[in-house]
């Protein structure tokens, strides 16, 4: 190779790593190296429009697409430009997919002018739709919005017997879902709709649902374990919707029966809180000394008594008169303090 062939290759290398846009700069540079001029002219063109359609047509396996419609250019790679953009076929259903098997596709590439020829008769592709799912609590969120505007009242909710509640729109924003009819039987409970997604499409999917209207009810509900003896205090309550049916008798419902109030055996986080389940403080322990008190008129008598329950302000509990040994019954009304109505002396003396 002379030294002016080598000079030919390198200047022939410089040209063609220029851009397109310099196009009439390359071809003039390949005037003055002695490059033919039809050389020149590809070089100008530039590389990639060469490469691009000497490239081998070839089929994409797995399509993800958003629009209604497959065309030339999602299934087979390295198509012509101006064959892209041509419709085939439908696409499946949002949220579905369709599966096109060897002998569709080679008389869709033939019937298009593509050189493509499957190798086997396995060859196949897969064109999956995109789709926004709208799920179960969208769903009864636009059925009561549906029942609200018909009458039904703040603490009802809807609950769908539907196992598998979803529907698939399109990605597309405009696309939403309307009721078409709903039946309410007020007795029962029961509801029924019928609901069809509005896409613009043929083939609307429509969907039929049924489900249970149930009256629900604020539940305080402990928000962190109480031991026995700690005070309940508001800060430490948080509210929950449930329903009535599934709500027993006892249930504590009244935030101010809850305050203030002690568990008997602990509270357990997150849970109901029922009636028998807690009491007030207690301020008087067993086999504590307290001082009872017995009240005439302007005048207030005492004695020294010891208590043989243990109890909380308002609670009836036996006392021992430390002095004489006789027990009474007395009224707790506060820390180590209890009264007695009756039989004063006998408590006192």
């Amino acid at each position: 190779m002379t030294p002016l062939t080598l000079l030919t290759f390198g200047a022939a290398v410089a040209i063609a790593l220029v851009p397109l846009a310099l196009g009439d700069a390359a071809a003039e540079t390949a005037k003055k190296l002695r490059v033919p001029a039809s050389m020149g002219a590809a070089l100008s063109a530039g590389p990639s429009a060469k490469a691009a359609k000497d490239m081998p047509v070839m089929l994409r396996n797995q399509v993800m697409l958003d629009g209604s419609m497959i065309r030339l250019g999602d299934l087979f790679r390295n198509a012509p430009a101006d064959k892209v953009e041509i419709p085939i076929a439908y696409a499946p259903s949002p949220g579905r997919r369709a599966v096109f098997d060897a002998r569709w596709l080679y008389r869709t590439a033939h019937a298009n002018g593509l050189t493509w020829r499957p190798l086997s008769r396995k060859v196949q592709a897969v064109v999956e739709r995109r789709s926004r799912v709208v799920g179960r609590r969208e769903i009864e969120a636009l059925v009561m919005d549906v029942l609200r505007e018909r009458g039904l009242e703040d603490n009802e909710i809807v609950e769908l017997s539907n196992r598998i509640t979803r529907i698939h729109l399109p990605t597309d924003n405009s696309a939403r879902i309307d009721i078409e009819d709903i039946y309410h039987d007020e007795r029962t409970g029961r509801m029924t709709a019928f609901l069809v997604a509005q896409t613009g499409e043929p083939g609307a999917q429509r969907m039929r649902i049924t489900g249970t209207i149930f009256r629900t009810v604020d539940v305080p509900i402990i928000k962190r374990h109480i031991m026995p003896g700690e005070i309940i205090r508001k800060r430490d309550i948080d509210f929950q919707r449930r329903k009535v049916a599934a709500v027993r008798r006892d249930t504590v419902l009244d935030l101010a029966t809850l305050v203030g109030m002690t568990p008997i055996r602990g509270a357990r986080a997150g849970a109901p809180v029922r009636i028998t389940e807690i009491r007030r403080p207690l301020v008087i322990d067993k086999g504590g000394l307290v001082t009872i008190v017995h009240k005439i008129d302007q005048m207030m008598l005492t004695a020294q008594g010891k208590a043989l329950d243990a109890g909380s302000t308002g609670d009836t509990i036996r006392v021992r008169n430390v002095r004489s040994k006789t027990v009474v019954e007395a009224r707790v009304v506060g820390p180590s303090q209890v009264v007695v109505g009756t039989n004063p002396l006998t408590a006192l003396h």
